[in-house]
């Protein structure tokens, strides 16, 4: 057979075993490794080296790490391997290790590459800090940074299979770190908003060309507000979440005493705080509000530490909780309804909310 042909079917085998190491999870991908590790006649004439520093972790799906002052650590030492070895000892068994080369050079390049671009975004973690970038930029800074070609339909499979966490420990795909202009206009409305209320669509058309360099049409920042649900000016001056407020119970604090009676009942209920959280527009106690067929259970699962997600039982445990209800048959649908309510009013959802708008 041509010796062309063979090394040609050999690339592609390359191509499509790197693809599918690419898009694994990277739990898998650990244990991909540890399980080739095993084959310990492999690594006889193999040296093993590392692309960067790693620390121990029990994260397992996240490659990296950020922590305080925009520091970078990866969490795995199998994301940083790299096999060196003389290509006439390459066997069919080893092609797997050229592949985890490849996959682990090319994710980490990219990464290193989007924290560059995002340099000020990675330190402040202030969302209006990140900057929109094209692929060609990144394959430029790449380039600049590694003198070696990035392929360029990598950056996107890397970018959605790759996972980090931020300095509040919430999983983000890296792709977060390449955002769409839309997005980037988004962050934008929402920091004028934050600090001017009043504005309307042509208002912040204006503001954002003055203040941000970017120009944006009335018609895109309607769209743009609409995609993440941020109500016109009418509807942002009108308190709609006030309609609510009549139907909830008196406030009481959270403890065992006070949830006695209210075993079986279904209910949509508020958490809420002594002090006052600042939202898009405007101040609020309420930090949570889910619902439940049997408030009882549920609020005593909160004082035995047993909430939904880490976030409610740091909160809880934080200090003195208060709580208040509306009782329904229909308690799904109302939670629905007061929540969206609460969006409309104070312009996002309630910060302990797992799908509150980021």
């Amino acid at each position: 057979m041509d010796k062309n042909l063979i090394f040609k079917k050999k690339q592609n085998l390359l191509n499509i075993l790197n693809y599918k190491l690419f898009t694994l999870k990277n739990v898998a991908y650990l244990n991909y490794i540890d399980k080739l590790f095993s084959k310990k006649e492999l690594f006889k004439k193999i040296k093993i080296d590392f692309l960067d520093e790693y620390i121990e972790s029990n994260y397992e799906n996240e490659i990296f790490k950020i922590f305080e002052r925009g520091v970078i650590k990866f969490l795995h030492y199998q994301n940083l391997l790299q096999f060196k070895f003389q290509r006439k000892t390459l066997t069919s068994e080893m092609m797997g290790i050229v592949n985890i080369n490849i996959k682990n050079k090319q994710s980490y390049e990219l990464i290193r590459t989007l924290i560059k671009l995002q340099q000020k975004f990675i330190v402040s973690n202030i969302k209006q800090d990140l900057k929109y970038f094209s692929h060609k930029e990144i394959l430029a800074t790449h380039k600049e940074l590694y003198s070696t070609a990035l392929i360029s339909s990598n950056i996107s499979t890397i970018s959605h299979n790759t996972f980090y966490r931020d300095r509040h420990n919430n999983i983000l795909k890296l792709n977060f770190l390449i955002p769409k202009k839309h997005f980037i206009i988004y962050t934008h409305i929402k920091y004028l908003l934050n600090n001017y209320n009043n504005l309307t669509d042509k208002k912040l058309s204006y503001y954002l060309e003055k203040e941000f360099k970017i120009y944006s049409s009335q018609n895109r920042i309607c769209a743009i507000r609409k995609r993440y649900f941020i109500p016109s000016l009418t509807h942002r001056d009108k308190d709609i979440y006030l309609e609510y407020e009549s139907k909830f119970s008196n406030e009481e604090i959270l403890t065992i005493q006070n949830i006695t009676c209210l075993k079986g009942i279904n209910a949509v209920y508020e958490l809420r705080s002594s002090a006052e959280y600042r939202y898009q527009y405007k101040n609020t106690q309420t930090v949570y509000i889910g619902s439940t067929n049997n408030l009882y259970r549920r609020l005593t699962q909160y004082l035995n530490n047993l909430g939904h997600t880490q976030k409610i039982r740091d909160f809880i445990l934080g200090g003195d909780i208060y709580f208040r209800f509306i009782k329904s048959e229909h308690y799904k649908d109302l939670e629905k309804d007061i929540l969206e309510a609460f969006h409309t009013t104070y312009g996002n959802y309630p910060m302990l909310n797992r799908y509150r708008v980021l």
